[in-house]
């Protein structure tokens, strides 16, 4: 482990820690996607509100979590933006396999600040892209371990574009990074999840990737393995959301709970 890496989990476990000190043994922590941060916070408030459970919610990119979860962070549940980090902790027995199934759905775009003068860009016609690059940077999430920017590499080698591009991204710790570039006008254009661009009043949509051009952007959910039992808490956590009470928000927010394919 790098000496990065370990203060980061330090500082994570110091963190949660510091949260439980007065919190009750019911209290369940959630480990989900930072672009799940809106719905998620209304799920959990909603969700106390009917039960008096309070949920710990940590947010950042899947990676991050999913190497933090095999460090052996306390999660209950964890959340992903891709399969990519689920298979990880599969591999390493830290999620229980039974548990597993995909929750949401989420599509990817190109944004520009608002005050940008473009109105949307045509993506059967790519190359429109590069002179916007020519000066300034493109933003998404890391293209490496980052769901979002695993996403946008696949689909900028599907355009034909990831060789004049590859040099000239911006790339954040995850999607709100990108989203955050976008809306300072730091940047003219990002790749970001849809959902990110809806929350957002500083950007607009300026085209839809095409499904095809990338593999399907998947939120897979597990409960974490862990010595004790899962508890009973946690079980009905993980349940509400798939309910229908959840999934109002989920979609409210700009989320599908069903894949193109169904």
């Amino acid at each position: 482990m790098t000496i990065a890496k370990k203060f980061s989990f330090h500082r994570l476990l110091f963190l949660w820690l510091l949260s439980t000190n007065s919190s009750s043994a019911q209290d369940i922590t959630l480990f989900a996607a930072a672009s799940l941060t809106q719905p998620i916070k209304q799920i959990t408030d909603q969700y106390y509100a009917q039960t008096g459970i309070k949920i710990i919610t940590v947010f950042a990119a899947s990676s991050t979590l999913a190497r933090q979860i095999a460090y052996g962070a306390p999660a209950d549940i964890y959340i992903s933006a891709n399969q990519k980090w689920m298979r990880y902790l599969l591999s390493q027995e830290k999620v229980q396999p039974n548990s597993l199934s995909t929750l949401l759905y989420n599509r990817l775009v190109l944004i520009a600040p608002n005050s940008s003068n473009l109105i949307a860009i045509d993506l059967t016609r790519p190359q429109i892209i590069l002179p916007l690059t020519a000066q300034q940077k493109l933003a998404t999430g890391n293209t490496d371990h980052v769901p979002v920017g695993i996403y946008a590499k696949q689909a900028l080698i599907h355009l034909q574009l990831w060789d004049q591009v590859k040099n000239k991204l911006a790339l954040t710790a995850n999607t709100r990074g990108a989203l955050a570039f976008a809306e300072r006008a730091v940047v003219p254009l990002a790749i970001v999840y849809k959902t990110d661009a809806l929350f957002s009043e500083k950007v607009k949509i300026l085209a839809t990737f095409a499904p095809n051009s990338h593999a399907e952007i998947q939120y897979p959910m597990a409960l974490i393995t862990r010595e004790q039992l899962t508890s009973a808490a946690t079980l009905d956590f993980y349940h509400y959301l798939k309910s229908p009470a959840a999934t109002a928000i989920f979609e409210k927010l700009g989320f599908s709970t069903k894949g193109l394919a169904d």
